[in-house]
């Protein structure tokens, strides 16, 4: 199976909620990197500075990637699927936060390959207050059939809800674009994105920097 994996966001801040990936790359290597051997690394993110860069670039050998500023959290998502080779002709497309750690290897998700995948459907109360499946950001797996349709719900989706430009809200653009048939759940326990002091056995934003 051939995969992208392709990393957006910061790799490394140090504001209040900081992140540097160096710190979660072991986990990564162990859990998702390992467990696909056949993939290619594609990444979007914000730079730090030209040694610092380099750096990352040194270790993921990407196959493309990008230092650029975004107005938006998921403009992110958008630039670096936007640098995804379709003619290399993938069989799946990981789209991640940097500063994640996996509490289970990759493998224990329940990824259907030929289907758009959210990782977990956050709480259900917000079903009622939104009328529709508020979803985590912090992981999406993909056919790369759906990555169009993806991109434009990233877009359509901005300005739903609080905080703009995440993508917490993609799940009924999705379901109209692609149709409800045609997505699934990695996870069937309802977690909040925000993972800081949570029992999440499955994945985790690490904050160390």
């Amino acid at each position: 199976m051939k995969i992208a994996i392709c990393y957006r966001g910061h790799y490394f801040r140090t504001k209040s909620k900081g992140s540097n990936f160096f710190l979660c790359y072991d986990n990564h290597k162990k859990m998702l990197l390992d467990c696909y051997p056949n993939s290619d690394i594609y990444f979007h993110t914000h730079s730090v500075d030209s040694n610092t860069d380099s750096k990352l670039i040194n270790l993921l050998n990407p196959h493309k990637h990008s230092f650029k500023k975004t107005k938006y959290i998921s403009d992110s998502f958008i630039e670096v699927n936007n640098q995804i080779d379709l003619n290399k002709n993938y069989d799946l497309v990981l789209n991640l936060r940097f500063d994640l750690l996996f509490q289970k290897s990759i493998l224990d998700f329940s990824i259907e390959h030929n289907k758009f995948n959210f990782t977990w459907e956050e709480r259900k109360h917000y079903r009622t207050s939104l009328g529709y499946r508020k979803v985590t950001d912090l992981m999406f797996a993909m056919s790369p059939e759906y990555i169009n349709q993806f991109n434009d719900a990233c877009v359509d989706s901005r300005f739903n809800g609080g905080l703009r430009g995440t993508g917490h809200h993609l799940y009924p653009f999705l379901c109209e674009s692609i149709g409800k048939e045609n997505i699934n759940f990695m996870v069937d326990v309802h977690y909040d994105s925000n993972t800081d002091g949570k029992n999440n056995k499955h994945l985790v934003i690490n904050r160390s920097r």
